[in-house]
């Protein structure tokens, strides 16, 4: 599992289009998706969500998912990447 980091630790080549979203389902890759293909880009939405929140470290966003998830079962083990 990748640990969550401060912004100041990442580089800023760290996200970029070609960055993907992957997401196993059981150790079946159910999404395989670049962040070029979301609506709107990272910086965007932080911007975006800048205007109505105080965003402080450690503070998660969640964007959504690429198609592909599906239902997940109590009991099923998922990866992201």
């Amino acid at each position: 599992m990748t640990p969550i980091v401060r912004k100041e630790e990442i580089s800023t080549n760290f996200i970029s289009s070609d960055t993907k979203i992957r997401l196993w389902v059981n150790q079946e890759l159910k999404q395989n998706s670049p962040l070029s293909e979301m609506i709107w880009d990272i910086p965007e939405m932080i911007q975006y969500l800048s205007r109505y929140y105080t965003l402080q470290p450690g503070d998660l966003i969640m964007t959504g998912t690429p198609a592909g998830v599906g239902k997940i079962q109590v009991g099923d083990k998922v990866r992201i990447s």
